[in-house]
C-alpha cells in the first residue's frame, strides 16, 4: 500500500488556477435558472455529476473556473450542467493570488499553510459569532441577563465566592457574500483530486481517497523496498501535473 498526497492543495488552486480570472459577487438580485447550454460565464453551476472512477462528485454548485477545466478535461458533460447562477458583478482574483503568494513567501511553510487555511475559511461565513463578557458580584444582574437573552444564550461561572464571570453569545449578519471565493477554492481542490486520480496508471488500484491524498496498491514485485518505490514513482504519470505530489 502506498499513499501520496498533493502538496498544498488549496494554495495550489489559488496559485495556478486563479491568476487572471474573475469571481462572482452576488447581491441577492440574481436568479438561479436552468443552464442555457451556452458559454460558461462568471458564476456558479449546479452539476449533476463530474469526475472519474474512483473520484467523482454529485449535485454541487461549482465555480465557473473549475467548470471550464472539467469540460476541457472531458470529465464533465454539458448535459450534466443543470443550473446556472450568473452574477451581476464580478471581481478580479489578482489581489487574492498576490496575498496568498505573499503568505508563503514571508512565513515558514507550516505557518503559512495554517494562516492561509484560516484566511480562506472566513470567506464561507455570512454570520460572525462571538462572546461578550463581564465580571459581576450581582446575582440579580446575572438573572436579568438570563431573562433578557434566554437561558441558551447566556452562561456564567463563579470565579471565586461572590464573583461571577458572565458572557452571552452575539451574532452579526454581514451584508456581503464572499462564499463564491471559498467555493472556488474547495472546487479547485476537487479538481486536483480528479487530475491526481487520472495520473495513476492502470495497474494501480485505489484503496481509499481523502481530501488531498490517495492510497493505492501497485503490483510491482521487487525485493528492495527503496527500489520498488523508485519503480512506482517512475510509472506514475505525475510529471505533467500542475500540482506537486
Amino acid at each position: 500500500k502506498y499513499t501520496y498526497d498533493i502538496s498544498g492543495s488549496y494554495f495550489n488552486v489559488v496559485d495556478t488556477l486563479f491568476p487572471g480570472e474573475y469571481l462572482p459577487v452576488y447581491d441577492g438580485r440574481e436568479n438561479i435558472v436552468d443552464y442555457d447550454g451556452g458559454d460558461i460565464k462568471v458564476g456558479e453551476y449546479l452539476l449533476k455529476y463530474y469526475g472519474v472512477k474512483g473520484c467523482s462528485f454529485h449535485n454541487q454548485f461549482v465555480s465557473h473556473i473549475v467548470v471550464q477545466r472539467l469540460l476541457a478535461m472531458g470529465v464533465l458533460r454539458k448535459k450534466d450542467i443543470l443550473k446556472q447562477h450568473i452574477a451581476n458583478r464580478i471581481i478580479g482574483t489578482d489581489e487574492i493570488v498576490a496575498f496568498s503568494r505573499w503568505l508563503y513567501a514571508t512565513f515558514p511553510k507550516a505557518i503559512a499553510k495554517k494562516m492561509f487555511c484560516q484566511w480562506y475559511g472566513t470567506f464561507n461565513s455570512m454570520v460572525s459569532k462571538f462572546d461578550i463578557g463581564m465580571m459581576t458580584t450581582s446575582v440579580e444582574e446575572i438573572s436579568a441577563m438570563y431573562n433578557e437573552y434566554g437561558i441558551n444564550a447566556v452562561r456564567h461561572v463563579e470565579v471565586y465566592e461572590g464573583c461571577y464571570s458572565v458572557s452571552r453569545r452575539k451574532e452579526i449578519k454581514h451584508h456581503y457574500n464572499n462564499s463564491p471565493i471559498y467555493n472556488a477554492i474547495i472546487c479547485g481542490g476537487q479538481l486536483n483530486m480528479i487530475e491526481f486520480t487520472m495520473a495513476l496508471p492502470k495497474n494501480c488500484h485505489i484503496i481509499s481517497t481523502m481530501t488531498d491524498s490517495i492510497s493505492f496498491c501497485c503490483n510491482i514485485p521487487h525485493n528492495d523496498d527503496d527500489r520498488k518505490k523508485d519503480l512506482i514513482n517512475h510509472l506514475l504519470n505525475f510529471k505533467h501535473l500542475r500540482l506537486g505530489i
